[in-house]
């Protein structure tokens, strides 16, 4: 079996699941801790309504608004004292339906 033209080795020779292309390209983000907004750039990405939810180091956000190049989001924590992105190298991710 091969998944994207290579190799791949199923648990129990079961390879019961289905492989789902990506959706868009991030080519940058901004997170800025005073006002706890992510803002996403990049091509193809998805509608609001295409959007699970969107992470960042352990925040979760909310408020999103998208268009097919940016993404932006406030996380659902009024105080923006509890909100904490450790310290180290974070990328937004994104899930999509």
């Amino acid at each position: 079996m091969t998944v994207g033209d290579l190799p791949a080795a199923c648990k129990n020779f079961n390879c019961d699941y289905a492989y789902i292309d990506a959706v868009g390209d991030i080519t940058s983000f901004t997170w800025n801790s005073g006002t706890s907004e992510l803002s996403i750039s990049g091509t193809d990405l998805p509608a609001k309504d295409d959007i699970l939810s969107i992470s960042f180091g352990n925040t979760l956000c909310g408020e999103v608004t998208s268009s097919s190049t940016s993404i932006t989001c406030k996380t659902d924590y009024v105080d923006t004292s509890k909100v904490t992105v450790e310290a180290g190298s974070h990328k937004p991710i994104v899930r999509v339906k």
